[in-house]
């Protein structure tokens, strides 16, 4: 169950990479994180699992253009769901059920707003965009960093970087990371 949390977790989040600095505020741009059938990220945990998650169609659901999201793990466990941005905001819905706001990407710097990680209510704050950071032995550029808190108060920080989407969740108390280890975008590997 910890093991889909998260996996849903780093594929909604890598909706949050369509960003830009722009006097302040973050704009969607296709530029952080092309919406493309056939875009697939490929994840390894500190604890010993691997994921991907791919963009694997589009749907148009009560008139709105989603994405249909995959993800796969070593255990051979596969899920989807449908996520969507407009405005700001990114917005995913499982099945049938009612379209939830998953993060807010017009809130201010430095305040909590609630969202959703799946089910899960939590609240978000955004808290920077790094010019260069290094995660994971890698250096990214713009990359911004988000700290999401959960009722279970197993907290986490999240970093989506320009071009490649998630690049690193880091947890609180498990002394977990979960990080990219290859992106294939618009057909090419961008990340390895």
């Amino acid at each position: 169950m910890k093991t889909k949390l998260i996996s849903t977790i780093i594929a909604v989040l890598m909706f949050l990479t369509g960003c830009t600095q722009n006097t302040g505020d973050i704009q969607l741009s296709e530029e952080y994180f092309p919406l493309q059938i056939g875009n697939k990220w490929y994840y390894e945990s500190t604890l010993g699992y691997s994921h991907t998650i791919e963009i694997i169609d589009t749907a148009r659901i009560n008139g709105q253009l989603y994405f249909k999201i995959e993800r796969k793990d070593d255990r051979g466990r596969t899920g989807s769901y449908y996520a969507r941005y407009t405005n700001e905001k990114i917005y995913q819905k499982f099945n049938e059920s009612e379209e939830i706001l998953f993060i807010d990407l017009a809130a201010p710097f430095n305040e909590s707003y609630t969202a959703h990680q799946g089910h899960i209510q939590t609240l978000v704050t955004r808290k920077t965009i790094h010019d260069k950071i290094t995660i994971s032995g890698n250096e990214f550029e713009n990359v911004i960093e988000s700290y999401h808190q959960l009722p279970d108060q197993n907290n986490y920080t999240s970093y989506y970087a320009r071009g490649i989407g998630v690049v690193s969740l880091i947890w609180d108390r498990e002394n977990q990371e979960v990080k990219l280890v290859r992106a294939r975008i618009d057909g090419k590997t961008v990340f390895r």
